[in-house]
């Protein structure tokens, strides 16, 4: 009895730890100081002492640090997706820094509460409206959701904008590079304009707020990305050559990238740009111009009746629910009106279906894996080739719209 006394007395702990607090931001500036030489404008947060409401563009996956940089030494309670949470030692740290687990791209009244606690002992809650990582530069798909997030929270928006953190940290590559970043908020709405504003007007405020695009912003800003293999990981995106029309085709190495079938190639600048090799080569100049090409492809596939398919692995937390690991084998595929896995899962033969109309997005790392987002249980799906997540990624993006 009295163990089980001692257990109600013991306080919940909302915030994150100051020692932990101070090791983060330390770390921090001095991360982003030698990666980015990174400039802060702060003049907005001055105008909210109290608690508020964090959004930001969600470009790199390096925000969490600069979040913290940015600002100072003011505490913030991440919201993650639950996922995170099952993978070490990214789940240990968000444990130790108290994140707000929340299911990506549904809603979620526990996390709801938390952040409503944070808010009210005056901490900030850092949430990214996109869910994930843009992957040229340009925001993502934002769900409507947030508005009821915002209109529940009941407290002030503020948004962080980064310039420079998708050049600096693109989710496609695969080696280190330095680049010039700077970071500035800007007051989205005050908690008393909130019910004067209807549901449209929110969503708008928070798009504009957040919005960059890296690439039009290079035409003029002209910042140098130093990297030897500036390249390398565009293979795992550009899954259509442009000039053949061959899938998986792409390879690359260090500044250039080819078409293994007709030999189309390009070469990218410092600035990010692509460039024919030769007169004969197509190309588009910027990465959002060739994914944007891709998913009218894609689109035009899927209106046509094309299935998209690959033998996969399956992962889950189904056999240890504090941990991912695979379950089972078998095959997935997405049409225009079904998506759904079969093969075996714990040992039984399965077909499970999911409704299109309950996903937005599809979770991902480029090359590597991608999720599901259902009801059920959380499901990773690791594709035979690994050339084909994005294109599952981008037959969801065009189904949305």
């Amino acid at each position: 009895m009295e163990k089980e006394k001692k257990k109600k007395k013991k306080k919940e702990r909302i915030l994150m730890p100051m020692w932990l607090n101070i090791i983060l931001t330390i770390a921090g500036k001095i991360m982003l100081f030698f990666k980015t030489g990174i400039r802060y404008n702060r003049k907005a947060l001055k105008n909210h002492k109290d608690g508020f409401l964090l959004v930001y563009n969600h470009y790199s996956n390096q925000d969490h640090f600069f979040i913290k940089a940015s600002l100072n030494f003011r505490r913030v309670s991440y919201v993650v997706a639950s996922c995170f949470l099952l993978t070490k030692p990214v789940g240990t740290l968000l444990k130790w820094a108290n994140a707000i687990s929340k299911e990506q791209f549904k809603p979620d009244l526990v996390a709801i509460r938390k952040m409503k606690k944070v808010l009210d002992k005056k901490g900030i809650v850092a949430i990214a409206p996109t869910g994930q990582i843009t992957i040229d530069g340009k925001p993502s798909y934002m769900s409507p959701a947030i508005v009821k997030l915002v209109k529940l929270a009941k407290a002030d928006v503020v948004a962080m904008r980064t310039h420079g953190a998708h050049l600096t940290f693109p989710k496609w590559r695969l080696s280190g590079r330095t680049c010039k970043v700077t970071s500035e908020f800007v007051t989205v709405l005050k908690k008393e304009e909130l019910s004067t504003l209807t549901d449209e007007e929110i969503l708008r405020r928070i798009e504009e707020a957040i919005y960059v695009d890296e690439f039009a912003e290079q035409r003029t800003l002209k910042r140098k990305i130093h990297t030897k293999r500036i390249a390398e990981g565009l293979e795992n995106i550009f899954i259509r050559c442009p000039k053949c029309g061959k899938k998986y085709s792409y390879e690359s190495h260090k500044n250039e990238c080819h078409c293994t079938e007709c030999g189309n190639a390009f070469v990218m600048d410092q600035f990010g740009f692509m460039h024919p090799k030769t007169e004969q080569d197509k190309v588009f100049e910027m990465v959002s111009d060739w994914v944007s090409w891709q998913k009218q492809v894609i689109g035009k596939e899927l209106e046509d009746g094309i299935e998209f398919s690959d033998d996969c692995e399956y992962m889950s937390n189904l056999i240890n629910p504090k941990k991912l690991e695979i379950c089972g084998s078998g095959k997935v595929v997405l049409k225009k009106d079904e998506f759904y896995i079969e093969g075996k899962l714990l040992d039984e033969e399965i077909k499970k279906e999911f409704k299109l109309s309950l996903i937005s997005q599809l979770p991902y790392d480029p090359g590597k894996r991608f999720e599901i987002p259902n009801e059920d249980f959380f499901l990773r799906i690791i594709t035979t080739n690994k050339k084909k997540v994005f294109e599952f990624v981008q037959c969801i993006d065009y189904l949305i719209g």
